[in-house]
């Protein structure tokens, strides 16, 4: 009908018949041991209330992970090191990004002064080299490689009957 105070620091609250789950508090901080499997079956939310703002993820004492809470923003950890920060719907990666699967991004991407968007390929300044070691393979469906310049029509490579025509 009431609390159970254990007053002693080193004291252990222990559960099970072979006390799988502890519970101790050093004096500054409270530790929960679990000696075996452990499982929290929730109905409703979980909350975590962190006020320090880090949460460590551990394996026998060394760090391999964490989330970590910066300015309101969430940022994950490898180890100790900060590899993504969040900030809405927006990510920050620290480091390369690999994928060993497809990439999509339906708005488009920015590289430097590149985007890519849909069906065009723009460069918002300079000159673009394409160097490749191999061959540059061109492959279109329709009858006309056109070439532009400041959107106005200056050329053209025309098939027509299996032929090759150069316009200019």
């Amino acid at each position: 009908d009431g609390n159970l105070d254990l007053l002693d620091d080193g004291a252990i609250i222990k559960i099970g018949a072979d006390n799988d789950i502890q519970l101790s508090h050093s004096g500054t901080a409270g530790t929960l041991t679990i000696l075996n499997g452990f499982t929290i079956d929730i109905v409703d939310d979980l909350v975590i209330d962190v006020d320090g703002g880090d949460i460590a993820l551990k394996d026998a004492g060394t760090q391999f992970g964490g989330l970590s809470n910066s300015s309101g923003h969430l940022l994950l950890k490898d180890g100790t090191t900060t590899f993504l920060t969040g900030n809405g719907a927006n990510a920050t990666f620290a480091g390369t990004l690999a994928t060993t699967g497809v990439l999509t991004a339906d708005a488009g991407i920015n590289v430097d002064n590149i985007t890519i968007d849909g069906t065009e390929i723009d460069l918002s300044s300079g000159d673009l080299t394409i160097d490749v070691a191999g061959d540059i393979i061109l492959d279109f469906a329709g009858d006309d490689l056109i070439f532009k310049k400041n959107g106005t029509q200056i050329g053209a490579i025309s098939e027509t009957s299996s032929n090759i025509l150069i316009k200019s």
